[in-house]
């Protein structure tokens, strides 16, 4: 199921076994939307996993050359995309990200 969360928000899917909420950005060094940058940059989500009342914390990436995705307890959960993009002039509000986020079973 692939659904976007606000920083802060969560999702209970799977009749209510799998939570995941939306921490925080820690990090967005993404190239600005406006400029043509030799590198896309990364940017790191931190998530909460609950399975069955368990929680986890994680971090996933933008970058493929990072950890996009975790595994745990039989689900995938992948960061598909983070917005808003960076622009060169002017900085991201923390309460304007969301994540889009994808969860499968596995």
């Amino acid at each position: 199921m692939q659904f976007t969360l606000s920083r802060g928000s969560s999702a209970r899917l799977d009749d209510g076994r799998l939570g995941i909420l939306f921490r925080d950005v820690t990090q967005d060094s993404r190239c600005p939307e406006d400029v043509d940058c030799v590198w896309a940059g990364d940017a790191a989500v931190a998530v909460s996993v609950t399975i069955s009342d368990r929680a986890s914390e994680y971090e996933l990436h933008s970058s493929s050359q990072f950890a996009t995705s975790v595994t745990v307890d039989g689900y995938r959960i992948q960061l598909v995309t983070l917005t808003p993009g960076r622009r060169s002039t002017g900085s991201i509000e923390p309460g304007a990200y969301r994540a889009e986020l994808l969860a499968t079973r596995i």
